[in-house]
């Protein structure tokens, strides 16, 4: 619900929630070990668990690093080439009727 939530604030169009589910519920289940792991975990008050949630977010920082340098070089060459939008003809035509043709 909070990537949803996040979402809607910065004003991002996801119209099938592919963000919050998959990126935003993927970010959970790494912090979530820190909390949940029966042998070092933060609710099964482990000494260790604190360092096991550090873990957890440096390398979730390594994760979202990497995608979003990677995303932003792949949409910046695309951009730059002019194959990532549709024409404005194909926007009003529609794309299924640009890739497909008439049915």
């Amino acid at each position: 619900m909070a990537g949803h939530i996040i979402m809607d604030k910065i004003g991002l169009d996801d119209a099938l929630e592919a963000v919050q589910v998959h990126a935003f519920g993927g970010m959970w289940g790494i912090i979530a070990v820190a909390f949940f792991s029966k042998d070092v975990g933060i609710l099964y008050s482990h000494p260790d668990s604190g360092r096991l949630l550090g873990i957890q977010l440096v390398g979730l920082t390594c994760m979202v690093s990497w995608s979003g340098i990677m995303s932003g070089i792949f949409f910046f060459v695309t951009n730059k080439l002019g194959v990532l939008r549709l024409s404005a003809t194909e926007e009003i035509i529609g794309s299924d009727l640009t890739y497909f043709g008439p049915l």
